[in-house]
């Protein structure tokens, strides 16, 4: 009876050793960690109540930016000015009003920190120029853009701009801000309406550029020096193509694009990571959006593997990334930002 039950023990502890050896030699092959999500701001409300001048009251957002602190730059469209907060949500000051003055925008799309100089540009007069201030708001430089620029861009020193591109064939194209430029072009690509790829985004890792073209669900990364394509993988989501609907009424005829998924490269915690949203419309034309879900999903060796959805973020849109948090802005049920914290 002993022998026998010495026996169950020496069973029991070669299994559980075989199963911690099988999880330490298998991590590096497609085991992937969970994570958790946290909210841990909420910036903006309906306006019940409150005054016009409330700083957390929005009209339009249209971006939303962190410096090296984690505060949040808010660009609000249509009251056109940018509203900082800090990273726990807290009002701390309003820049610009509308107008053509040294501190005044108009018209601006986007408003971006440059991390190399720790200074804020905004997108502005339909993307053909672009401001340059500092974090409190002074006025330092414009540049009146080659062509027009109006989705997204960062930039990979003090000087130059690395944005996506409707005008060439090279999606991407990296711009010298002091002797204007064009100094590189990356990612030939074939032509689609550009309403497509209007979510586009990169990030540059290990000098590696990373994107996600148009619609489709593959990650692509290529070599930043040399501009040849490096590697691409698959994101595990069904690919359902954009649709164009035309029709007329009485306005005369008019044509729309539905989009179902987008996705975006970002950095957390030094990793890779890709924002996957599924867009759901209505069946009517001109249809109706009705549903914005996203999903996180993490680059394991030469696989991306979700490691969670984003229910806290559904009908928003990627801001920015602060170490491990993402920002988050929408309009839905009213204009705000939403900061998530993403932990293991």
């Amino acid at each position: 009876m002993k022998d026998i039950k010495k026996l169950w023990v020496f069973i029991i502890t070669i299994s559980a050793l075989s199963l911690a050896l099988f999880t330490l030699f298998t991590w590096g092959e497609g085991q992937t960690k969970k994570v958790n999500v946290q909210v841990v701001a909420r910036i903006g409300h309906s306006g019940d109540n409150s005054s016009a001048d409330d700083p957390y009251l929005f009209s339009q957002i249209w971006s939303a930016a962190c410096d090296a602190e984690g505060n949040v730059y808010v660009l609000d469209y249509k009251d056109v000015c940018v509203k900082v907060f800090d990273q726990s949500g807290r009002f701390l000051r309003k820049m610009f009003r509308e107008g053509r003055g040294p501190e005044e925008i108009g018209v601006p799309y986007l408003a971006v920190i440059n991390k190399y100089s720790n200074h804020l540009f905004v997108l502005n007069m339909y993307g053909t120029e672009l401001k340059e201030f500092d974090l409190s708001g002074k006025y330092i430089n414009v540049f009146h853009l080659p062509h027009q620029i109006g989705i997204f861009f960062d930039f990979i020193d003090k000087d130059r701009l690395i944005f996506i591109n409707t005008k060439t064939d090279e999606r991407i194209r990296v711009l010298n801000l002091r002797s204007m430029e064009f100094e590189k072009g990356l990612a030939k690509v074939e032509p689609v309406p550009s309403v497509v790829f209007a979510k586009q985004r990169f990030v540059i890792k290990d000098g590696i550029l990373w994107t996600c073209h148009n619609d489709k669900t593959e990650l692509t990364g290529y070599d930043f020096d040399s501009g040849k394509e490096v590697a691409r993988v698959p994101i595990p989501e069904k690919y359902e193509k954009y649709v164009i609907d035309r029709g007329e009424d009485g306005y005369g005829a008019w044509e729309a694009a539905r989009v179902r998924q987008f996705a975006q490269p970002i950095i957390l915690n030094d990793s890779l990571y890709v924002l996957f949203t599924r867009w759901g419309w209505t069946s009517e034309k001109p249809a109706k959006e009705k549903s914005r879900d996203l999903s996180l999903y993490r680059l394991n060796g030469k696989r991306l593997e979700k490691v969670t959805d984003l229910p806290e973020g559904s009908l928003m849109f990627l801001g920015d990334t602060w170490q491990n948090r993402l920002i988050l802005y929408g309009s839905d049920p009213y204009p705000q930002v939403k900061i998530l914290e993403i932990t293991e």
